[in-house]
This record gives structure tokens, C-alpha cells and sequence, in this order.
């Protein structure tokens, strides 16, 4: 690299350090119009833009470092990560290929591509490519949880679980471990162990709006509608457009008789989303609920 592109990448570098990322990519940019044939400083480019949230500048930019350099692993990782945002999953899967190829050992790699294989549904191999990543290393959460994530979808609620609790061990005060975990024993149809999940996560975080839409959904099965419709009135009053947690509300109130209430609140549900295949049937539901609150 001649002095002037040495500058220039030094300065880019330190620009990126410092957070500055724009101003990185202007420098970087500065250094390849004197040299263009260094990975070293298009990978550094692509990683600027990265921050940026240029995903299309930086799968350039980590493409080209890959052209002049095949084995620079590094790149092709970030390139895979990349394909990955802008989901194109089977094409994140050949860059993770060649990291494991040059590098068989990089276990970042082999969970990516767990989660590259779970997009595109091809869950035994993404469980095979989680299981490497945990012999790799074995403290590696991430690829637990992503485990986890995959047995569920494909019904190996208990596994999923164990997974979640042995997790919990280590992190006994993290909420969306315990909101993870109660979806997974809600699936399994373990009502009351789903519960005291979704509780432990709101004691642990009061406004988390999706653990209290999960206990509501849990007490609806559970036949206990006024302490559901409670749950849902808290998600919604965190986030007012939940749309769900407004149609559940709905329900209850349907199963609680008060349907003028029911109506009210579908009404809401229509206005909230007005786009949906159900809105004729729903708007049919709610002029029934009206004449059923009426006479009564």
C-alpha cells in the first residue's frame, strides 16, 4: 500500500474507532481511489457501512474483499451476516461454508449458519450446525438458545425447555429468558408452569408488554378471564396499537357476557387493522354483539 493509502486507511481506522463512522467511510473511500486492491481496507469499508445500516454498500465492499483475497474468512463472515439481513438466506449459507472451510473451528460461523439452515426450514441440519458450534464452545448462549428455538418449531417442546432452564441457572434475572421459556411450556400445554414464567419476567421488568400479553393468553386457557382480561388491558396500556392483545381482549369479554364491551373493543381491533381477510367477518361479529348487548 503506497504512503498516501496507508494514511488515509490509518485515519479510517481511527475514525472507526472513535464511532465516527460516516466520517470512516469518506476516509476509507479517500484511500481506495489511490489503492483498490487491498481486502484488508474494502473489508474495513464494509464494516463502516455496516454501522451505517448500508447493507448493500457493505456486501459490496466485503464481496470485493473476498475477489481479491479468497481466503480471507473474516470477510466471508461478514459477507453471510450480511446476506443474512437482507435475507437471502441460501446465499448466507455458501459464505458461511467457505469460513468453515478456510476455518473449521469458528464457531460464530457454525451458528450463523443455524440460523441461515432455521430460515429456510431446514431445521435437522441447523440443529447439527448449533450442536458444532456448542462443541466448539461450549459456553456459547446464543447457540443454546437458538437450539431451543428450533425444537419448539418443530414441536420438542420439552427439550426446548430444559434448555431455557438450564439457561436460567446462569441467568436467573434476565425476563425474556423466562418469557422464552413460559412460550415454550405454553406450546407444550404446561399452563401452569407457562404462568409463574411469565410472572418471574414482569417482576423482573414491569412494562414488558409481551410477557404480559403471554400470562393473559395463558389465563384465557386457563378459564380465568377476568385476570386475562387484566393481563391484556396492561400489555395494551405499554403499547397501545397491540393488536393482538386488543382482539384477545375482545374475546374475553365475549366469554365474560359483556358484549357491547366486545363489540366497543373489536371496533378498535378494525380501526387499529383495517386490513386483514377477517375485517367482513369481524365487522358481522361485532353487529351480532351489539344486538346480543342490547337485549341484555
Amino acid at each position: 500500500m503506497s504512503r498516501v493509502g496507508e494514511r488515509f486507511f490509518k485515519e479510517g481506522n481511527d475514525c472507526f474507532s472513535k464511532g465516527q463512522f460516516k466520517k470512516a467511510v469518506e476516509t476509507y473511500e479517500q484511500a481506495l481511489t489511490v489503492v483498490n486492491d487491498e481486502p484488508a481496507l474494502w473489508y474495513n469499508h464494509g464494516c463502516a457501512l455496516v454501522e451505517l445500516e448500508r447493507y448493500e454498500d457493505a456486501l459490496q465492499s466485503f464481496q470485493k474483499a473476498v475477489e481479491i483475497n479468497p481466503n480471507f474468512y473474516l470477510a466471508w463472515f461478514n459477507h453471510g451476516n450480511i446476506l443474512n439481513i437482507l435475507g437471502r438466506f441460501d446465499d448466507a449459507l455458501e459464505s458461511y461454508d467457505h469460513v468453515i472451510e478456510l476455518k473449521p473451528d469458528h464457531y460464530l460461523a457454525w451458528n450463523n449458519r443455524g440460523c441461515s439452515l432455521a430460515r429456510v426450514e431446514e431445521f435437522s441440519e441447523s440443529l447439527e450446525s448449533y450442536k458444532k458450534a456448542l462443541e466448539l464452545r461450549s459456553d456459547y448462549r446464543p447457540a443454546n438458545y437458538n437450539q431451543a428455538y428450533v425444537l419448539a418449531k418443530i414441536g420438542q417442546f420439552e427439550e426446548a425447555s430444559e434448555i431455557y432452564e438450564s439457561a436460567l441457572q446462569l441467568r436467573a434475572e434476565d425476563p425474556a429468558m423466562w418469557n422464552n421459556r413460559g412460550v415454550v411450556l405454553t406450546r407444550a400445554r404446561r399452563f401452569d408452569d407457562a404462568l409463574y414464567c411469565f410472572e418471574q419476567a414482569i417482576r423482573l421488568k414491569t412494562d414488558y408488554y409481551k410477557a404480559w400479553y403471554n400470562r393473559g393468553y395463558v389465563l384465557t386457557e386457563k378459564q380465568r378471564y377476568e385476570e386475562a382480561l387484566e393481563s391484556f388491558r396492561n400489555a395494551l396500556q405499554i403499547l397501545p396499537d397491540y393488536g393482538t392483545a386488543l382482539y384477545n381482549s375482545g374475546y374475553v369479554l365475549i366469554k365474560l357476557g359483556r358484549f357491547l364491551e366486545a363489540a366497543e373493543t373489536f371496533t378498535e381491533y378494525v380501526k387499529l387493522c383495517p386490513v386483514s381477510e377477517y375485517t367482513d367477518l369481524l365487522n358481522q361479529q361485532i353487529a351480532r354483539l351489539r344486538q346480543y348487548g342490547q337485549k341484555n
